[in-house]
């Protein structure tokens, strides 16, 4: 069992195993995040691009700003080891990959900055 906070915004899905977001997002000041291999529309179809997320924080940094997602969450799976890169871009080390999710529960407002 996996469990721990996920980021899903544009270009990114950032996890951070068993962690739980402060008020202020200070999971990015804790370690670097995996990339976690899900998709809002296997929880929902209706999730895809003619269908908005639930957008419930934000995400800025450096290259902008952007409607982010955040749920904890707890799964069945794996997580790889990425020395090469993985993830969007391989900008990531690790992957973690969701065989049956078991809870995901969104966390509102929260906004994440770490630019």
């Amino acid at each position: 069992m996996i469990e721990g906070t996920w980021l899903y915004m544009f270009e990114g899905s950032d996890f951070f195993e068993q962690r739980l977001p402060g008020r202020e997002c200070d999971l990015y000041s804790q370690g670097r995040a995996g990339w976690l291999e899900y998709s809002l529309s296997q929880i929902d179809p209706r999730y895809d691009r003619e269908y908005p997320h639930p957008n419930t924080g934000t995400y800025r940094s450096q290259g902008g700003m952007w409607p982010m997602d955040a749920f904890e969450v707890k799964f069945e799976g794996r997580k790889r080891l990425r020395p090469l890169g993985g993830g969007h871009l391989g900008l990531w080390t690790s992957e973690y990959e969701v065989r049956r999710m078991i809870f995901i529960k969104p966390i509102p407002r929260l906004n994440c900055d770490v630019g």
